[in-house]
């Protein structure tokens, strides 16, 4: 991947693996990724959790170990037990004051976890390392009013990043077809 000029690597990314290793099996993971990309491509390494405090030591344990940014979902307790929004604004603020580099928000749409544009405007406005965000499926197009949202209030625009998954099907049903003609 690095060879074909990818701009980044993310690894532990969620609703993947993330979820189902255990710690040492992360640090191992994220020791070996960074070991063998050797600051040829940024890592960007995810560490989402529900606690805060595992949430926060597992980014410092990142940035430590040389990843590039950080990406989180914010935290989940359940389908019942929704964090509010000022809550998810402290998970955000803590762990990225624990790391100190930059931090990729993602929306979890499974989780039922709504992330307004108001509030990733305030996270991207007041937590100098959140400048990212990843929005996945159609709730893109919610993203749409941020441009102005910023522009309004004379913030600095963020980057965002955005994963549509009718590409990706696209992509894979390519390269199934490509497969068959060989």
């Amino acid at each position: 991947m690095i060879d074909q000029g990818v701009d980044g690597i993310c690894i532990l990314a969620n609703y993947s693996e993330q979820f189902s290793l255990t710690d040492e099996e992360r640090d191992t993971l994220l020791d070996l990724c960074l070991e063998h990309v050797a600051g040829r491509a940024p890592v960007i390494v995810t560490c989402s959790h529900f606690s805060t405090r595992i949430a926060a030591s597992r980014a410092k344990r990142a940035a430590n170990a040389g990843a590039s940014m950080l990406m989180l979902m914010p935290p989940y307790h359940g389908a019942l037990r929704l964090a509010d929004e000022e809550r998810i604004f402290g998970y955000f603020a803590a762990v990225a004051e624990a790391a100190r580099i930059p931090v990729m928000v993602q929306d979890a749409p499974l989780s039922g976890i709504d992330l307004p544009v108001a509030l990733l405007a305030r996270l991207a406005r007041e937590v100098p390392q959140v400048g990212y965000f990843k929005i996945t499926g159609n709730r893109v197009f919610l993203m749409a009013p941020i441009h102005h949202h910023f522009e309004k209030k004379g913030w600095a625009e963020p980057q965002i990043v955005i994963r549509f998954w009718i590409i990706s099907l696209i992509l894979a049903l390519v390269g199934l077809a490509t497969l068959k003609v060989r």
